[in-house]
């Protein structure tokens, strides 16, 4: 997934679109993946939150209105900068059109690409809008894996001798808090 997205970014004025379930972990992959190349792109990570504020990464400590969204955002936008926007269901409906018309006007000129990061129960109306504007997106799809996936996972990263998978009834799955490195090694 990294790998692809990296591809994509490489395209001046690019709209990537990265969703899922909440607490899937889209903020933690893209996160990760800018720690990965933070030398081979200039990117600006902000963070909305549901108090009508965003916050700049790495920094984070200071939260700011999303009124002040322009000043303090597009004017740290170098010339092919990519901008990370998480948790974009938070933003306010006129900041989302702002942002987009600002985008359309602006991204190809100054070679800037974008990533939007948001909860796939607020998928439909950001497709709509992006119609509405006529801006092409990328979308990508981030899924929990499945229990066969997660086992393999495990088994082909740290447990090779691993060779059948644990089974918790749902009531004990539920209440308890597995230890997995205890389970595994048992």
């Amino acid at each position: 997934l990294m790998e692809d997205l990296a591809q994509r970014l490489k395209t001046e004025g690019s709209i990537s679109l990265l969703y899922g379930v909440k607490g899937v972990g889209k903020s933690r992959l893209l996160k990760q993946f800018l720690a990965i190349r933070s030398g081979a792109f200039d990117m600006l990570f902000v963070c909305f939150d549901n108090n009508d504020c965003f916050a700049i990464a790495p920094e984070g400590n200071e939260k700011f209105a999303q009124d002040n969204f322009f000043s303090q955002v597009i004017g740290k936008l170098g010339h092919n900068s990519i901008l990370v926007l998480d948790q974009f269901e938070n933003v306010s409906e006129y900041l989302r059109e702002k942002i987009f018309k600002l985008w359309s006007a602006t991204a190809f000129e100054k070679g800037l690409r974008l990533v939007i990061v948001v909860q796939q129960a607020s998928l439909g109306p950001l497709i709509t809008l992006f119609q509405q504007l006529h801006l092409p997106i990328d979308a990508v799809e981030l899924k929990p894996l499945s229990a066969d996936e997660q086992f393999e996972y495990l088994r082909f990263n740290c447990c090779t001798g691993l060779r059948q998978r644990v089974l918790l009834s749902p009531p004990i799955k539920k209440n308890t808090q597995v230890d997995w490195w205890s389970v595994l090694s048992a």
